[in-house]
């Protein structure tokens, strides 16, 4: 999901959904069972990048670490595939 604040991060809106695969075989640690890999990183269905539009007010581009590229025009109101 991507949140907004307008208040200096004292309060925080969603304004998308989930932008994710939401792959649940992804949703575990890596390694094995005696020492997993707990970075983090191997974690996937992440909103990894969030761009705001120099230019065009209220244009945000999402990136998710499992491959999926969203664009809202809008401001967040809808995140068309």
């Amino acid at each position: 999901m991507v949140f907004r604040s307008t208040n200096n991060g004292q309060s925080w809106q969603a304004i998308s959904g989930d932008l994710t695969r939401n792959d649940k075989t992804r949703q575990k640690p890596s390694g094995g069972p005696i020492t997993l890999d707990i970075t983090s990183v191997e974690y996937y269905n992440t909103v990894f990048a969030l761009a705001e539009s120099p230019v065009k007010k209220d244009m945000l581009w999402a990136g998710t670490d499992d491959g999926w590229l969203h664009l809202t025009t809008n401001g967040g109101q809808s995140w068309p595939m």
